[in-house]
């Protein structure tokens, strides 16, 4: 068992990126255009003639792939977590909850007729994974007839599919028979080796990318609606129910970009090159987009004239102040902090609402009339200090925040500095009193939290590799234990 379930896989592995010459990364790569159920799974990595990848899902022929499959989900989530550069911490975590996912997933998931009639009934045509049986739009008939078909497809005995494709590599090379009916085209021998579970599957990078877009097109889609669905729905909404469904929306589409950006990365490790990927992004309607990604840029959350229009309406009838045009101004100062955050990392920051902050009665109505009036730069009071954990970043000589020395011009800046003396006030106990200090509260926020993520990346990165080497001395112990016992054996 300890051969079967370690070293036999890993062996392989190793041995045909040795011969193959593939690299850690590429395989890597390969795990983000392989099927969902591969994606944990141990592959074996080949390189074609043409420069194209190939892999053997080796779990199909391993007996212990329950038991492995936990390991190699959670490896594979650190593996990530050493490309994103935010730390492994989470990806950790994050890879224990997916292989405890994985592992009870036989003994959880439905049976396959259940899953037949569910997805006919219970998900209205749509499979587990998000595949249509049929269009919504379809005839009666039409329905009826796919959902029967779907039905016999998913009882059918053996692996029908690979017998299917077995079936077409046997059309002569000059018939048009051999393609399936997304254009593929099979080999008999390839598909002979498929019974047994040694079918090679070619990566394809080019034509996964265009699921990969309209992911990405339906991952901003519902972004946006995390906005439109939190203030319009109808009754009056609050400046701070604004700026914080502002903040949920962004998350989500920095989720979503960092996701396709990733994939922009993995596809050109495979080979594919820049235009092309540009003229696939293009052909879509996202060509600017393509232009922020493969630079690594985000793209905060713009709001529509639209939507615009949508919120002075509903103010209008309610009788109330329009709350985008109040908090407008903390939404510039958001976006234009989110527009520096990149996607290489996930290391999208902790933004606070200033219209939060209610240390004494009536602050947040007070905050709202000030958003919507214009004061000049050089009105804002002297000597302020800022609630925020950005504010530990204070230069000794200036006794300025970092925002402080960014964001305000001299005039002010020489209103603040003040001379350090056992009867100074204590800065971190002062409140904002205005929405100018309140932005500048945020921003020594997300300065101090920027600055700090160095000295966590390291902490996490010694962390990654005391994990590294426990793995190595289990997988070792096992190895010797499968050893004594075939010398036991043997004897």
């Amino acid at each position: 068992m300890g051969v079967t379930t370690t070293a036999l896989p890993l062996g392989l592995v190793a041995t045909t990126q040795a011969i193959y010459d593939i690299s850690k990364d590429e395989i890597d790569a390969m795990r983000r255009f392989v099927p969902e159920w591969s994606k944990n799974s141990t592959l074996i990595p080949f390189r074609n003639e043409d420069g194209k990848f190939s892999y053997v899902d080796f779990s199909h022929l391993n007996a212990y792939d329950t038991v492995t499959r936990p390991i190699t989900t959670v490896l594979n989530a650190v593996n990530q977590g050493r490309a994103d550069e935010d730390g492994l911490v989470d990806d950790f975590v994050l890879g224990l909850i997916e292989s405890t996912k994985e592992l009870g997933s036989p003994f959880l998931s439905e049976s396959i007729w259940t899953q037949g009639l569910a997805d006919i009934f219970v998900r209205n045509g749509r499979t587990r994974d998000g595949s249509r049986v049929w269009n919504p739009r379809d005839s009666i008939g039409d329905k009826l007839s796919k959902s029967i078909g779907h039905l016999v497809e998913t009882q059918a005995p053996l692996n029908w599919k690979q017998m299917e494709r077995l079936g077409l590599s046997l059309f002569p090379s000059d018939s048009t028979g051999r393609f399936s009916e997304r254009g593929d085209e099979y080999t008999f021998g390839n598909e002979a080796l498929g019974i047994l579970g040694l079918r090679r599957v070619t990566v394809d990078p080019e034509k996964s990318f265009n699921f990969k877009i309209t992911d990405y097109k339906k991952g901003v889609r519902d972004s946006r609606n995390l906005f439109t669905a939190a203030t319009l729905k109808g009754g009056p909404v609050t400046p701070k129910e604004v700026v914080d469904a502002y903040i949920n929306a962004n998350r989500s589409l920095y989720a979503v970009n960092r996701d396709l950006y990733q994939d922009i990365k993995a596809a050109q490790t495979l080979g594919m090159r820049v235009d092309s990927l540009d003229e696939k992004m293009s052909n879509r309607g996202e060509s600017r987009a393509f232009n922020s990604l493969i630079e690594g840029d985000f793209r905060p959350l713009k709001i529509s004239r639209d939507v615009r229009d949508l919120f002075e309406i509903k103010s209008q009838n309610l009788g109330i102040r329009n709350p985008l045009e109040a908090a407008q101004d903390v939404l510039d100062r958001i976006s234009e902090v989110l527009e520096l955050t990149p996607l290489k990392g996930d290391l999208f920051p902790r933004l606070e609402n200033p219209f939060n902050i209610d240390l004494f009665g009536g602050i947040v109505d007070q905050v709202s009339e000030t958003v919507t009036a214009t004061t000049p730069v050089a009105a804002a009071p002297a000597t302020t200090g800022f609630i925020g954990q950005g504010n530990v970043n204070i230069d000794p000589v200036t006794r300025l925040t970092t925002a402080e020395e960014i964001y305000l011009d001299p005039t002010e800046k020489s209103g603040k500095t003040k001379p350090k003396n056992k009867h100074e006030i204590n800065i971190m106990a002062m409140q904002p009193k205005n929405t100018r200090e309140h932005i500048l509260s945020l921003y020594g926020h997300i300065s101090g939290v920027k600055k700090n993520l160095k000295h966590v990346h390291e902490d996490v990165e010694k962390l990654g590799g005391k994990i590294d080497k426990v793995y190595w001395v289990l997988l070792a112990a096992a190895g010797s234990a499968v050893l004594f016992a075939l010398g036991v054996l043997f004897k």
